[in-house]
Protein backbone atom coordinates (compact mmCIF):
# COMPACT_ATOMS: atom_id res chain seq x y z
CA UNK A 1 0.00 0.00 0.00
CA UNK A 2 0.92 3.72 -0.22
CA UNK A 3 3.61 4.91 2.20
CA UNK A 4 2.29 8.13 3.87
CA UNK A 5 4.62 8.11 6.87
CA UNK A 6 5.41 11.41 9.22
CA UNK A 7 8.96 10.75 9.02
CA UNK A 8 9.05 11.36 5.65
CA UNK A 9 5.71 13.80 4.90
CA UNK A 10 5.70 15.36 9.08
CA UNK A 11 2.33 16.15 10.17
CA UNK A 12 -0.95 15.60 8.50
CA UNK A 13 0.92 13.10 6.77
CA UNK A 14 -2.81 11.65 6.03
CA UNK A 15 -4.60 14.77 5.73
CA UNK A 16 -6.56 15.87 2.58
CA UNK A 17 -4.40 13.14 0.42
CA UNK A 18 -5.51 13.65 -3.43
CA UNK A 19 -7.15 10.85 -4.37
CA UNK A 20 -8.47 8.84 -7.72
CA UNK A 21 -11.24 6.30 -6.77
CA UNK A 22 -11.69 3.91 -9.41
CA UNK A 23 -15.48 2.38 -9.32
CA UNK A 24 -16.68 -0.41 -11.40
CA UNK A 25 -20.24 -0.70 -12.25
CA UNK A 26 -19.90 -4.39 -11.85
CA UNK A 27 -18.29 -4.47 -8.64
CA UNK A 28 -21.67 -3.56 -6.31
CA UNK A 29 -22.22 -5.64 -3.59
CA UNK A 30 -25.04 -6.33 -0.62
CA UNK A 31 -24.94 -8.04 2.58
CA UNK A 32 -26.95 -10.18 4.82
CA UNK A 33 -28.46 -7.30 5.89
CA UNK A 34 -29.29 -5.70 2.85
CA UNK A 35 -27.05 -2.73 2.69
CA UNK A 36 -25.27 -2.13 -0.50
CA UNK A 37 -22.12 -0.75 -1.61
CA UNK A 38 -19.57 -1.06 -4.52
CA UNK A 39 -16.01 -1.96 -4.22
CA UNK A 40 -13.48 0.42 -5.00
CA UNK A 41 -9.63 0.90 -5.77
CA UNK A 42 -8.61 4.48 -4.37
CA UNK A 43 -5.21 5.49 -5.03
CA UNK A 44 -2.95 8.71 -4.45
CA UNK A 45 -3.57 11.24 -7.04
CA UNK A 46 -0.69 12.14 -9.55
CA UNK A 47 -0.86 15.75 -8.71
CA UNK A 48 -0.80 15.55 -5.15
CA UNK A 49 2.67 15.55 -4.50
CA UNK A 50 2.92 12.66 -2.08
CA UNK A 51 1.86 10.37 -5.21
CA UNK A 52 5.90 11.13 -6.04
CA UNK A 53 7.99 8.28 -4.95
CA UNK A 54 5.31 6.09 -4.45
CA UNK A 55 6.23 2.36 -5.80
CA UNK A 56 2.65 1.64 -4.92
CA UNK A 57 0.53 4.22 -5.33
CA UNK A 58 -2.70 2.49 -4.33
CA UNK A 59 -4.20 2.69 -0.65
CA UNK A 60 -4.76 -1.27 -0.29
CA UNK A 61 -1.96 -3.23 -1.64
CA UNK A 62 -2.13 -7.27 -0.69
CA UNK A 63 -1.70 -10.43 -2.09
CA UNK A 64 -1.78 -13.48 -1.16
CA UNK A 65 0.13 -16.77 -1.84
CA UNK A 66 1.32 -14.81 -5.18
CA UNK A 67 -2.00 -14.31 -6.90
CA UNK A 68 -3.23 -11.08 -8.08
CA UNK A 69 -3.02 -8.49 -5.39
CA UNK A 70 -6.07 -7.10 -4.06
CA UNK A 71 -6.69 -3.50 -4.51
CA UNK A 72 -10.19 -3.15 -3.51
CA UNK A 73 -11.84 -1.71 -0.43
CA UNK A 74 -15.72 -1.82 0.10
CA UNK A 75 -17.26 1.62 0.35
CA UNK A 76 -21.33 1.57 1.38
CA UNK A 77 -23.96 3.28 -0.30
CA UNK A 78 -24.03 6.22 1.96
CA UNK A 79 -20.14 6.52 1.18
CA UNK A 80 -20.29 6.04 -2.48
CA UNK A 81 -23.11 8.95 -2.52
CA UNK A 82 -20.71 11.34 -0.82
CA UNK A 83 -18.18 10.38 -2.64
CA UNK A 84 -20.03 11.07 -5.86
CA UNK A 85 -21.08 14.42 -3.83
CA UNK A 86 -17.66 15.82 -3.62
CA UNK A 87 -15.70 14.82 -6.33
CA UNK A 88 -14.85 15.64 -9.84
CA UNK A 89 -14.91 12.49 -12.32
CA UNK A 90 -13.96 11.13 -16.16
CA UNK A 91 -15.52 7.59 -17.09
CA UNK A 92 -12.93 4.29 -16.18
CA UNK A 93 -12.15 2.15 -19.40
CA UNK A 94 -10.94 -0.83 -20.54
CA UNK A 95 -7.92 -1.74 -22.35
CA UNK A 96 -10.19 -2.05 -25.54
CA UNK A 97 -11.89 1.61 -24.41
CA UNK A 98 -15.06 0.79 -23.16
CA UNK A 99 -16.85 2.48 -19.89
CA UNK A 100 -16.70 -0.07 -17.26
CA UNK A 101 -16.91 2.50 -14.56
CA UNK A 102 -16.54 6.01 -12.94
CA UNK A 103 -12.89 7.54 -11.73
CA UNK A 104 -14.02 10.02 -8.98
CA UNK A 105 -11.13 12.93 -7.98
CA UNK A 106 -11.19 13.97 -4.55
CA UNK A 107 -9.33 14.84 -1.39
CA UNK A 108 -9.83 12.73 1.97
CA UNK A 109 -7.80 11.92 5.06
CA UNK A 110 -6.67 8.69 5.31
CA UNK A 111 -7.15 5.96 7.92
CA UNK A 112 -5.69 2.68 8.63
CA UNK A 113 -8.06 -0.30 8.19
CA UNK A 114 -7.86 -3.72 9.21
CA UNK A 115 -4.98 -5.63 10.99
CA UNK A 116 -1.42 -6.02 10.20
CA UNK A 117 0.15 -7.77 8.11
CA UNK A 118 -3.13 -6.81 6.18
CA UNK A 119 -3.70 -3.30 7.07
CA UNK A 120 -4.37 -0.84 4.73
CA UNK A 121 -5.32 2.99 3.98
CA UNK A 122 -8.87 4.00 3.54
CA UNK A 123 -10.66 7.43 2.93
CA UNK A 124 -12.67 9.01 5.65
CA UNK A 125 -16.02 9.56 3.65
CA UNK A 126 -16.86 12.43 6.01
CA UNK A 127 -13.93 14.44 4.91
CA UNK A 128 -14.11 13.99 1.05
CA UNK A 129 -13.86 17.48 -0.58
CA UNK A 130 -13.89 18.30 -4.24
CA UNK A 131 -10.66 20.06 -5.34
CA UNK A 132 -10.23 21.98 -8.56
CA UNK A 133 -6.23 21.66 -8.87
CA UNK A 134 -6.70 17.95 -9.12
CA UNK A 135 -6.43 16.91 -12.43
CA UNK A 136 -9.72 15.23 -13.94
CA UNK A 137 -8.57 14.32 -17.39
CA UNK A 138 -8.34 11.12 -18.73
CA UNK A 139 -4.24 10.83 -18.68
CA UNK A 140 -4.53 10.93 -14.49
CA UNK A 141 -4.39 6.86 -14.41
CA UNK A 142 -1.83 6.87 -16.86
CA UNK A 143 0.43 9.66 -15.35
CA UNK A 144 -0.31 7.23 -11.66
CA UNK A 145 1.15 4.23 -13.84
CA UNK A 146 4.68 6.40 -14.75
CA UNK A 147 4.75 7.80 -11.18
CA UNK A 148 5.18 4.12 -9.88
CA UNK A 149 7.23 3.09 -12.90
CA UNK A 150 9.66 5.76 -11.81
CA UNK A 151 9.73 5.16 -8.53
CA UNK A 152 10.30 1.86 -8.58
CA UNK A 153 13.46 2.55 -11.37
CA UNK A 154 14.62 4.77 -8.64
CA UNK A 155 14.48 2.05 -5.76
CA UNK A 156 16.15 -0.33 -8.02
CA UNK A 157 18.96 2.45 -8.93
CA UNK A 158 19.27 3.05 -5.49
CA UNK A 159 19.99 -1.01 -4.72
CA UNK A 160 22.45 -1.30 -7.04
CA UNK A 161 24.16 1.91 -6.00
CA UNK A 162 23.95 0.45 -2.22
CA UNK A 163 25.55 -2.79 -3.69
CA UNK A 164 28.01 -1.69 -5.55
CA UNK A 165 30.08 -0.63 -2.33
CA UNK A 166 29.43 -3.83 -0.66
CA UNK A 167 30.51 -6.04 -4.18
CA UNK A 168 33.80 -4.03 -4.37
CA UNK A 169 34.23 -4.50 -0.44
CA UNK A 170 33.84 -7.85 -0.95
CA UNK A 171 36.20 -8.34 -3.38
CA UNK A 172 39.04 -6.81 -1.55
CA UNK A 173 37.91 -8.94 1.05
CA UNK A 174 38.74 -11.51 -1.09
CA UNK A 175 41.87 -10.85 -2.65
CA UNK A 176 42.83 -9.89 1.38
CA UNK A 177 41.78 -13.68 1.85
CA UNK A 178 43.69 -14.93 -1.12
CA UNK A 179 46.75 -13.27 -0.39
CA UNK A 180 46.92 -14.34 3.23
CA UNK A 181 46.45 -18.07 2.34
CA UNK A 182 48.94 -17.42 0.05
CA UNK A 183 51.53 -16.29 2.76
CA UNK A 184 50.61 -18.98 5.03
CA UNK A 185 51.11 -21.63 2.42
CA UNK A 186 54.57 -20.14 2.02
CA UNK A 187 55.39 -20.32 5.37
CA UNK A 188 54.38 -23.59 5.71
CA UNK A 189 56.71 -24.71 2.24
CA UNK A 190 59.76 -22.94 3.93
CA UNK A 191 58.91 -24.26 7.62
CA UNK A 192 58.96 -28.25 5.93
CA UNK A 193 62.14 -27.12 3.90
CA UNK A 194 63.99 -25.87 6.93
CA UNK A 195 62.70 -28.95 8.99
CA UNK A 196 64.31 -31.28 5.97
CA UNK A 197 67.14 -29.28 5.86
CA UNK A 198 68.00 -30.01 9.90
CA UNK A 199 67.07 -33.81 9.48
CA UNK A 200 69.25 -34.55 6.76
CA UNK A 201 71.87 -32.48 8.48
CA UNK A 202 70.98 -34.82 11.59
CA UNK A 203 71.81 -38.09 9.71
CA UNK A 204 75.19 -36.86 8.41
CA UNK A 205 78.35 -38.84 10.28
CA UNK A 206 80.24 -36.55 12.24
CA UNK A 207 83.85 -35.98 11.09
CA UNK A 208 86.91 -35.72 12.60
Amino acid sequence: MAKLDKATYGEGSMKGVGLVVSVYDNAKFETKSGKGGQYVTPRIHPDDPRAVGQVVPELRFETKDGGRPQTSMALYEGQIEALKENSESFPLTDKDGNVVGTNYVTRADLQVAGQRPNSYLMPNSKTFQADPSLSAEPDVLDRSFELRAEAKAARAAAKEAKGAPEAAADDKAAKRSAVATKAAATRRANKAKAAEATEVSADEPSLG
